[in-house]
């Protein structure tokens, strides 16, 4: 049978469910096999993989992972799909759809029950939380995620760069992160307005994520303030105590959020872990 990911194929089945798109979810579906080829490549997968993947669509990538043999949970929350996913892919018994929403923290742990690796097309509108469930979730080998380039450069992003972030510091926190290739519009139905890119990211094992979280959350919160305003207010914890614990650790308190480096972070959140 034609793949799904061929643009006859892939037009006669939202042709024959009447699918239209959904800008809320970022819905853009690839039709590129070289494309989904590179993403099975950068990820490494195989018969012995057992993969988590969300926002799988009508399973063009679904579909490239399991025919490299891999064991594959996916999460989907658009109810129109599910017909689409279960009769595409009924050939392949490795396969499981999990119905409802991948930012819930309960659903996502379910479905990864057993998956050592992620997988995604991920939809802009919950990239950042869907990356924060991967990693405090803490199961996970890996994460080949494709992301708008723009999500792409703050992941990758270098302390002072107009990119980096909080999104920057997780990244680096919890893994060791590149920019594997650039997907250009034409790869996908309909065409976004701007290039794609998939990120693989190397997981580390990290313990006391929730303190960590929290202080870098705050650290950016107001990124036009100092990081002892930032933090303070955004902690709501006495100013003298933070100026204290900065200097402490030889950070000057008129710095900002993005003046940070990830050891400067990790220093901090050592100093202050009897408030976080």
């Amino acid at each position: 049978m034609t793949r799904i990911y061929h643009l006859n194929r892939t037009r006669e089945i939202i042709d024959s469910y009447g699918l239209d798109f959904k800008k809320s979810l970022g819905q853009n579906f690839l039709i590129d096999g070289n494309v989904l080829k590179k993403i099975g490549d950068t990820a490494g997968v195989n018969e012995e993989s057992k993969i988590l993947e969300v926002g799988p669509g009508i399973g063009s990538l679904t579909e490239e992972l399991l025919i490299r043999g891999a064991e594959v949970h996916s999460i989907e929350i658009d109810q129109r799909f599910f017909p689409i996913l279960e009769e595409n892919l009924e050939a392949y018994p490795k396969f499981k759809l999990y119905q409802g929403d991948a930012t819930n923290e309960e659903l996502f742990s379910k479905a990864a029950q057993g998956m050592t690796d992620f997988v995604a097309n991920l939809p802009y509108v919950v990239t950042t939380p869907i990356l924060e469930n991967i990693f405090t979730l803490g199961k996970f080998k890996s994460a080949t995620v494709m992301v708008q380039r723009e999500v792409a450069a703050r992941m990758t992003a270098e302390v002072g760069s107009k990119d980096y972030s909080a999104l920057s510091v997780f990244v680096k926190y919890f893994s060791d992160a590149r920019e594997a290739f650039v997907v250009k519009p034409g790869g996908f139905i309909p065409r976004p307005k701007v290039d794609s890119a998939v990120v693989y990211m190397k997981l580390k094992e990290n313990k006391d994520h929730k303190s960590f979280m929290k202080l870098v959350h705050a650290a950016f919160g107001m990124r036009r303030k100092t990081i002892l305003n930032s933090i303070s207010m955004g902690l709501g914890a006495d100013k003298q105590l933070i100026e204290d614990a900065l200097v402490d650790v030889n950070i000057d308190p008129g710095k900002r959020a993005e003046n940070l480096g990830l050891e400067d972070y990790i220093k901090l959140e050592d100093r202050l872990k009897d408030i976080l």
